[in-house]
């Protein structure tokens, strides 16, 4: 699928609008929102990752 074809992001951006960049292919969002984002790979970092969850969702956003 060449770049054109390629549907756009739509992740929501800091001011609330729809990105419009394309996906990354096989993907569902672009390079800024996490599509080149592969994961943690290590048990550690696995643990670190779980460890972070729980305690983001009880923090106010600022």
């Amino acid at each position: 699928m060449r770049k054109r074809d390629r549907p756009l992001c739509g992740a929501k951006t800091r001011k609330g609008f729809p990105c419009v960049r394309k996906v990354v292919p096989g993907k569902a969002r672009c390079p800024n929102h996490g599509g080149l984002s592969t994961g943690p790979k290590t048990a550690e970092g696995k643990a670190r990752a779980a460890m972070n969850l729980p305690r983001s969702r009880d923090e106010p956003v600022t």
